[in-house]
């Protein structure tokens, strides 16, 4: 019960620090800081313009599904399904949407033109923002213990001694419960 605790208390502080124990191992060199640095923001400038545009032609379908689940407040095993449905109803409205929209302005091959581009558009939309929030991770790590090295020895030390804990109150058990 103690070693649970001390586990529970272990994962609330890097939770606090919004860190997990593969983070304490980290080293940053500034070479490196710098070209994730640079390379990620050349590649938010490039993909900004297509993502803004994504998210404002995808987002009904994405966030609804996620509202719907959050009121109507399904259990965990059907809210997949619900997330599911709804997406698979509302996502050819948007289809017939670009498509009205392209025929309006541009005739009949614009509409068609608009549906092609609407699916690797949803996709790199998705992919955008799933990349974007580990970056955004990333950062948080970085600034909260990538300057404050005493606080991750502390939080390596501490892990080190509960993984020796835990792994000598295996080699104990093991031989009852094998």
């Amino acid at each position: 019960a103690q070693l649970r605790d001390e586990l529970m208390a272990f994962r609330a502080r890097l939770m606090l620090v919004h860190a997990s124990p593969e983070h304490l191992q980290l080293r940053y060199a500034r070479a490196q800081v710098w070209g994730f640095a640079l390379r990620n923001l050349a590649l938010m400038l490039i993909v900004l313009p297509l993502l803004v545009v994504g998210f404002a032609l995808f987002a009904l379908p994405f966030l609804i599904p996620r509202w719907t689940a959050r009121v109507v407040r399904v259990d965990l095993y059907r809210q997949a399904t619900l997330k599911f449905l709804l997406a698979l109803a509302l996502t050819p409205l948007v289809y017939v949407g670009l498509f009205w929209l392209g025929h309006h302005f541009r005739g009949t091959g614009a509409g068609l033109a608009a549906c092609a581009i609407g699916l690797p558009l949803a996709l790199l939309t998705r992919y955008a923002i799933e990349r974007w929030q580990r970056i955004w991770r990333d950062v948080q790590v970085f600034f909260t213990l990538g300057n404050r090295t005493r606080l991750k020895r502390r939080l390596l030390a501490e892990g080190e001694r509960l993984a020796q804990e835990i792994e000598a109150l295996a080699q104990e058990l093991g031989p009852r419960v094998g």
